[in-house]
């Protein structure tokens, strides 16, 4: 009998496995939802999840409308992040994580209008850099600033909360998360679904958003507020912070200056000169310099379909079933005959413009 060792049946194999493994996975984070008491030391004591089956249905049902998902010890990639998660719930774009230089941008619920205006000026300034995303808190008031602004320069932005994924789509403002998906963001929390926020989960979540950050940028931080956990994070794991000078006589915001005297954080002297180091630092480039024109006259329409979507974000299969109205066997022909014709390049699972 000859066996056949098509891409097609090596990609099936491959998803058997990957949903078997998941499986198992899928249940314990079930349970950790479900059951109020269960804490994340007895989760990862678990060899099986003992689920009730219309309790499992029904949070399923949730979490497919939506799209939530979850990751499990291993699946989870926070490397720099101490302690490290062994559980995340997600929406979207898991693989800015693994793909994109991420800016984390944090400051406390007051800010000047001067620092406001800092930060949109940023935010102009690094909307030609290629390959990066923003990294914040979605907290209310000025916290949506970095994400809002993200979004209105086709950024894509990184969400982590501070409460379960739940209560924050109960609110009547989700949609600044369907906002961030449309952006092929990604919104993301450790918390069981329904956990409100509270003084233990926020400097928690602060955690992870330094874990997550190539470089961090405070541009205004009050003494005491919960922006300073994520700078002693940040600086605790060697990641670069950058903060604004404030007034020597404004005792309310000084402290930032206290930590640039003592060589803990890098004050900014000049904007350019800022961004500079910044791209330095994460090897950047700005888009116009390196995009590759392709003429795509000879393409079906399917074709410019996929290849639109991956011109605008660098994609992976699932999102792109995800948001293309085809079947995903269609969809994978194409992929293989726009590799072929040098249109494009898997690598590793994720498709780019070659």
């Amino acid at each position: 009998m000859r066996v056949s060792f098509s891409w097609k049946n090596i990609l099936k194999l491959y998803f058997k496995f990957i949903y078997y493994k998941n499986y198992i996975m899928q249940d314990k984070a079930i349970l950790y939802s479900i059951d109020e008491k269960i804490t994340v030391s007895q989760l990862r004591k678990l060899e099986n999840a003992e689920l009730d089956a219309s309790k499992k249905n029904k949070i399923l049902d949730y979490c497919e409308k939506n799209n939530i998902q979850a990751l499990i010890d291993k699946q989870v990639f926070l490397k720099k992040t101490k302690p490290l998660s062994y559980i995340l719930y997600y929406i979207w774009n898991y693989e800015i994580i693994k793909n994109k230089k991420l800016i984390g941008v944090v400051w406390p619920r007051q800010m000047s209008q001067t620092t406001v205006q800092l930060v949109k000026d940023f935010f102009n300034k690094i909307k030609n850099f290629q390959n990066i995303a923003i990294v914040s808190g979605l907290a209310d008031g000025v916290d949506t600033l970095a994400h809002k602004l993200a979004i209105e320069y086709n950024i894509p932005t990184v969400s982590v909360l501070g409460f379960g994924l739940a209560k924050w789509l109960a609110w009547t403002t989700r949609h600044l998360i369907n906002d961030i998906v449309k952006n092929d963001g990604l919104v993301l929390s450790e918390f069981k679904l329904k956990q409100p926020g509270t003084n233990r989960t926020f400097p928690q979540r602060n955690r992870i958003i330094a874990g997550l950050s190539d470089v961090l940028f405070v541009p205004q931080a009050r003494e005491k507020s919960w922006t300073l956990i994520t700078v002693e994070d940040a600086m605790e794991i060697n990641i670069p912070v950058y903060t604004c000078f404030s007034s020597v006589d404004d005792e309310t915001w000084n402290w930032t200056n206290k930590l640039i005297a003592e060589n803990k954080i890098k004050g900014i002297y000049n904007r350019d000169l800022f961004l500079e180091e910044i791209k330095d630092i994460l090897n950047l480039t700005n888009q116009e310099k390196t995009t590759k024109q392709i003429e795509t006259a000879e393409m079906t329409e399917n074709e410019k379909l996929i290849f639109q979507h991956i011109q605008k974000w660098s994609t992976t299969l699932e999102l792109l079933c995800n948001s293309l109205d085809m079947d995903t066997w269609e969809i994978l022909n194409l992929l293989s005959s726009m590799e072929i014709s040098g249109y494009i390049q898997d690598n590793a699972w994720e498709y780019k413009i070659l």
